[in-house]
């Protein structure tokens, strides 16, 4: 009896010997907490809640961006890819889905994939703005804007004129 009493304090010490080294170990780590640059930038923000910050984005930056998301949805999704072409050009160009993956195939390249704007021209045609992107892979692609990131695409300017 006396030796089970005995382990009992002794096991009861072990617990309370633990729980007050851990909670030295957490104020130890609290001391030592820095806040990331991003944090000691965000809670500097003396701004008004949802106040709206217009970014000017010139042609060869949307340029850019719609390029490089197209190439984003070929390499992720060829079926979304397959979505965002013009729905005339797709129908006298691709019978079907597969001839298109073929088309895409043939496209597919290291250099495609970094989707680098070589060269760019934009031309307002009825009510659409026309982006003619000519990438480092020396392809053609004809972004049909109908609203800020709302486009359908033209794989090349021979198909159809624009």
């Amino acid at each position: 009896m006396k030796s089970e009493t005995i382990k009992k304090v002794i096991l009861i010490i072990l617990i309370v010997g633990i729980f007050i080294l851990i909670l030295v170990e957490t104020n130890k780590s609290k001391k030592g907490f820095q806040m990331s640059e991003y944090a000691e930038y965000s809670s500097k923000y003396k701004g008004e809640p949802n106040q709206i910050e217009y970014i000017k984005v010139d042609d060869f930056g949307m340029a850019q961006k719609y390029l490089s998301d197209f190439v984003s949805v070929c390499l992720m999704d060829t079926k979304e890819a397959y979505s965002l072409i013009d729905t005339y050009y797709k129908s006298q160009k691709f019978k079907n889905y597969n001839e298109f993956e073929k088309e895409l195939n043939h496209l597919m390249s290291k250099v495609f994939l970094e989707a680098k704007v070589e060269g760019y021209k934009i031309k307002n045609s009825n009510g659409y703005k026309l982006y003619y992107i000519k990438d480092a892979a020396d392809n053609t692609f004809v972004f049909k804007e109908k609203g800020i990131m709302n486009y359908s695409v033209y794989l090349d300017m021979n198909t159809l004129d624009l």
